[in-house]
């Protein structure tokens, strides 16, 4: 078996050294704790756990080209006074909310039944005073996956989703230590695919 051999151009890598302050020229905390938000969050942290196989209904929310995933964080600003609203709904009633996946066009409601949403819950929200001219700010974990069986209107809100919680998928390492690896799991099976 032929051994591959790695040229580089120049000197190569230092391996084993340490970084150094210097060499780094950015806010290492600034993308996890979402600082560009803002300092002024107020945390409400929680965490509502949904029996798989259950079903549901709750508020959802759906941004186009957004698509949030089960364990990652999600900032958000609203768009208009109806988002304001609900934010400001989830945080007084410590509810979660449905986020559908914002990878394709939705003309009807009808188009969300059978997508995959994630459920998620407001962990941290600014909301500024009266006299301030600045939007809310919150931050929502992705929780569950669902799957959308039903929309509808609500009087105080454009968009209620009813569904069913769907089990979390999980991978051993025997599959991933496999010769073809992860290659194996249909992608139906991914916690990230389109259809489980």
């Amino acid at each position: 078996m032929e051994e591959l051999q790695i040229a580089f151009v120049g000197s190569p890598p230092p391996s084993g050294e340490e970084i150094c302050a210097s060499d780094i020229n950015f806010d290492r905390t600034l993308p996890g704790l979402h600082q560009y938000l803002g300092t002024d969050f107020v945390d409400v942290g929680g965490r509502t756990f949904l029996e798989p196989g259950s079903e549901t209904h709750m508020y959802a929310f759906y941004r186009k080209d957004v698509v949030l995933v089960p364990g990652h964080s999600l900032p958000l600003i609203p768009y208009d006074p109806l988002e304001s609203d609900l934010l400001q709904k989830i945080n007084k009633e410590k509810k979660s909310l449905i986020f559908l996946p914002g990878y394709q066009d939705h003309a009807s409601l009808e188009d969300f039944v059978g997508c995959i949403g994630t459920t998620a819950d407001l962990v941290a929200i600014c909301i500024p005073d009266s006299s301030e001219n600045a939007p809310i700010r919150a931050m929502f974990i992705g929780r569950q996956r669902i799957r959308i069986t039903k929309a509808t209107r609500d009087s105080s809100y454009p968009l209620v989703c009813y569904g069913k919680i769907l089990p979390e998928a999980s991978f051993d390492r025997e599959m991933a230590s496999h010769p073809l690896g992860w290659g194996l799991i249909p992608r139906s099976w991914s916690r990230f695919g389109r259809d489980p």
